[in-house]
């Protein structure tokens, strides 16, 4: 497809884009720098007179620094350096075929760092970053961190018959090469390990026989990402626990599918003089420990009885999860609370620093804020600049971020949910045992709280630690929401590999649901996961209901059934967001390990729901294929029958490409494999299915019978949401290694982008939220096997209206309803900068000021907004005002 002629801005209009897809980014070889300042960091000073420093820094193309290099950081004010451990977060593109692998495009710096004398804790604390090499040492941990890795470290649960079962998280560092053990960091500052292990019948319980009393092979899994830091005596451990066996083994039980179950608390034991604190406080954590012999015994989940007097058992369901941010500090006798309050300080990301644009707006940094260096999330924009934002503004967001905090915290550490809700909040209930889930339970929860295209811009514009924080609740309370674990026995995610069968032609026997959770319907038979089969947990579920063990989860006198906790659902794949915006921001802001971990799992199970597969062993274009009805082969039979009619896509479609292009630029060579063939698939489908004439890539049936009767069409958010994933995969897989798809994604982009504008899309007499692309624009008939609307000057794009108003008959067009800013609108805006940047056409400016309120001060305030989701979908279009001299 081939767009000749760019859509036009108003007469006389001297605009330009500044064509960020286009430009070439500079070239700021860091070997030629020498020791000159290439980087800020700010944050709040800490109470320590030395900390352990980290915080992430993006990098120009070529970032390929080899890691026997180092950065060095210098404190401003002093003339001493602080050598820093260099760790990779993300890559430029390339996964190793033809010779092409992304180096460094985001990197991670820790450095252990003295405060300048005189400083006053609390106040802003600047960290330079210069070019300068040193030969790095070996890390060492101290005495009693050596001592306490290299002994057990025990989660320990309980089932409904009394079965315990236990797993010890440091067994792997005693077992040389050990393949549940991932070494994620690895310098002279830090080094952490990923380790993962099943909670297995303890053979040591006296009560314990094999196959008795309903004894399941195993209980739960527990990823622990271990972090020991140089010179400290404490160490953090963060927890996934899981109950998301997948089955796909078949030498071991250990992975068998155990489906729901029922326990009575969770433990961490822990041998010696050692002090375990969390993150977040909540009712169920006990942080004062028991004694059993030489060892601590810590209760991560209490048993109910002893937070809310009910005898009830806490109940997981299959696939169910959640996570933890802990610390053990060594407070042995003679220790003091140095440790422990070195820990607190880590825990709660005192050490944590944000890189800042260089000074005044000069933008002369490697930072988020340079061209050269626009790294932030798969879409690699600019972020907004501190300086385009008024003082009251900065103020408006800092308070907004410090409000969500306060409440979501008090609401985790009381166990209530904020008082009413709202639209800062997600805590809307009370919680449920071990769970605290974010918002409702239904997946396909209406509106548009939470889909944010970005996510953490507010904390990176303000250097603000609790921004990060808040990102960690979002996490935490979104995770436990989330029964979306599927992981192999050795605790890596299931792939869709895994499930592919080759037969005479390659298929895939499993279908899921839009919340990406496995079911089975008349295209499907097998059960690789063991899900369906899933019995295991059957004993535990009838004594549970025979004992009357059920969980209530009462707080405050407010009894809630388990089926409340059971009846959450994941978030479907057209929210996808709600899910991973948290995931983006602790790893773009932070190199957050058990984040980017989760990345990978919603990356393999976009695979998984929208595979090119059939689901049996058929010719996949042939009339005895069968195939998932929301799967990637779906539109792509349709589009091989009728190519340029547009598709059955949108903002699933649009989320998944975000995701994966996130993991794919978080991941290494050999997952990236995979996660490019993948982006290939839907790329080429997307390419094959535009409408030549009007540019538009959706074609559906609307959801509420009432949007487009009589019609399929295009939804301006969803055509947006679709955008903004095809911009992460231009950006993060093609971009510098795919020339050709880099010019058949623009090319997409360029058509849906002049769509959102077309004079017969735009609504200039919108109602409710006043101008903007119609909530829903027709395309076609409601038949889809007849040809599209044969859009002329005498027939507008789009003409819907009722049946009795046939496209032929000519007249205006009638518009869909804007009812929501957040749902209709907020989306949108990131076309209009996405066009103005590929067309380099001013008309994409003139919308955004008609979009605004018909004026240049009111773009500008709109820009501005400090609104929940406003920041966090403008980005594209703010960056092009600031090109453009609009902002500040």
């Amino acid at each position: 497809m081939h767009f000749s002629k760019p859509p036009q801005g108003k007469p006389g209009s001297q605009l330009q884009a500044s064509r960020h897809f286009l430009r070439p980014l500079a070239l700021l070889g860091l070997a030629s720098i020498g020791s000159a300042q290439v980087a800020e960091f700010q944050l709040p000073a800490p109470q320590e007179a030395d900390f352990i420093f980290r915080g992430t820094l993006p990098l120009p193309t070529p970032g390929n620094i080899g890691l026997d290099n180092r950065l060095q950081l210098r404190v401003v004010g002093t003339t001493q350096t602080f050598p820093a451990q260099v760790e990779v977060v993300s890559r430029y593109a390339g996964d190793g075929s033809s010779g092409q692998t992304g180096g460094p495009d985001v990197i991670e710096l820790l450095a252990d760092v003295s405060v300048p004398s005189g400083t006053v804790p609390g106040s802003s604390l600047a960290l330079e970053v210069v070019v300068s090499n040193h030969t790095p040492s070996s890390f060492q941990a101290t005495t009693d961190v050596a001592a306490l890795t290299s002994g057990p470290c025990i989660v320990r649960a309980t089932d409904v018959f009394g079965n315990v079962y236990t797993a010890d998280i440091f067994e792997d560092f005693q077992v040389p090469l050990a393949p549940e053990l991932q070494v994620l960091r690895s310098g002279e500052v830090a080094h952490q390990v990923r380790t993962h292990s099943w909670l297995l019948p303890d053979p040591n319980d006296p009560t314990w026989e094999e196959n008795a009393r309903g004894t399941m092979p195993h209980l739960f899994g527990v990823h622990a990402y271990v972090t020991q830091y140089a010179g400290e005596d404490f160490i953090s451990v963060d927890l996934r626990i899981h109950n998301g066996a997948d089955g796909l083994d078949p030498t071991t039980t250990d992975d068998d599918s155990v489906g729901d179950v029922f326990f009575d608390s969770i433990e961490l034991l822990v041998d010696g003089d050692w002090t375990l604190i969390q993150a977040f406080d909540d009712p169920f954590f006990n942080p004062t420990p028991t004694a059993s012999g030489t060892e601590n015994v810590w209760s991560l989940v209490r048993p109910l009885g002893q937070v809310s007097g009910n005898s009830g058992l806490h109940f997981m369901t299959n696939q169910g999860q959640f996570v933890r941010r802990l610390c053990l500090a060594y407070t042995g006798e003679g220790a003091g609370t140095v440790a422990l309050d070195r820990a607190e300080s880590c825990l709660t990301e005192s050490w944590l620093g944000f890189n800042r644009p260089g000074p005044g707006t000069q933008n002369s940094y490697l930072s988020w804020w340079n061209p050269a260096t626009s790294r932030y999330f798969a879409q690699n924009d600019r972020l907004p600049h501190p300086s385009s934002f008024l003082a009251s503004d900065l103020v408006a967001m800092a308070n907004g971020i410090n409000n969500d905090f306060t409440s979501d915290s008090s609401s985790l550490a009381t166990g209530l949910g904020a008082s009413g809700g709202g639209p800062s909040t997600n805590l809307l209930t009370n919680a449920m045992g071990w769970a605290h889930p974010a918002g409702v339970s239904h997946g396909l929860n209406p509106g548009g709280n939470g889909i944010n295209f970005w996510e953490g811009i507010r904390t990176a514009i303000l250097a603000d630690q609790t921004g990060y924080r808040m990102q960690q609740i979002d996490h935490r309370t979104t995770t436990c929401r989330e029964p979306l674990a599927t992981y192999n026995a050795d605790g890596t995610p299931a792939t869709a590999e895994q499930l592919e069968v080759q037969g005479t032609y390659l298929y895939m026997p499993i279908v899921m649901s839009v919340n990406y959770t496995p079911y089975f319907d008349q295209y499907t038979t097998s059960d690789p996961f063991g899900f369906l089969g899933a019995n295991a947990g059957d004993s535990q579920r009838n004594a549970a209901n025979l004992l009357g063990l059920e969980p209530s989860y009462g707080l405050g006198g407010t009894a809630l059934d388990k089926d409340d906790l059971d009846g959450f659902d994941p978030h479907a794949m057209s929210h996808t967001s709600r899910n991973t915006r948290s995931q983006k921001a602790l790893v773009w802001l932070g190199n957050d390990a058990m984040a980017k971990d989760d990345l990978f799992l919603q990356a393999e199970l976009a695979r998984i729901l929208y595979s090119p597969l059939p689901t049996n062993d058929a010719d996949p274009f042939s009339a005895g294929a069968q195939y998932s009805s929301i799967g990637m082969l779906s539109p792509m039979r349709y589009v091989n029958q009728h190519p340029g009619w547009g598709a059955k896509v949108g903002r699933s479609q649009g989320w998944l490409m975000d995701t994966v292009a996130a993991a794919y630029a978080l991941g290494s060579d050999a997952q990236r494999g995979p996660y490019r063939s993948w982006t290939q698939s839907i790329t080429a489908l997307l390419k094959d299915a535009q409408n030549p004439v009007t540019g538009n890539i959706m074609a559906s049936k609307g959801p509420v019978a009432s949007d487009i009767p009589g019609h399929r069409g295009v939804q301006a958010i969803s055509e947006a949401i679709l955008g903004n994933g095809l911009v992460s995969v231009l950006e993060s897989v093609y971009r510098g290694s795919d020339a050709t798809r880099v010019t058949d994604v623009e090319n997409l982009l360029k058509g849906s982008t002049a769509g959102v504008i077309h004079p017969t899309v735009w609504n200039s007499n919108g109602t409710g939220d006043g101008p903007g692309p119609s909530s829903w624009a027709a395309t076609g008939p409601i038949d889809y096997d007849l040809a599209p609307y044969n859009f002329t000057n005498n027939l507008p794009f789009p003409y819907y209206g009722t049946d009795s108003m046939s496209p032929a008959g000519g007249g205006a067009p009638i518009y869909g309803t804007h009812t929501s800013a957040n749902t209709l609108v907020n989306q949108s805006w990131c076309m209009l900068g996405i066009g103005h940047r590929l067309w380099s056409q001013s008309t994409y400016i003139d919308h955004a000021e008609e979009m605004a309120g018909g004026t240049q001060a009111a773009l500008k305030a709109a820009l501005r907004s400090t609104s929940s989701g406003d920041l966090e979908n403008r980005v594209s279009i703010f960056v092009e005002a600031e090109d453009l001299g609009i902002l500040p």
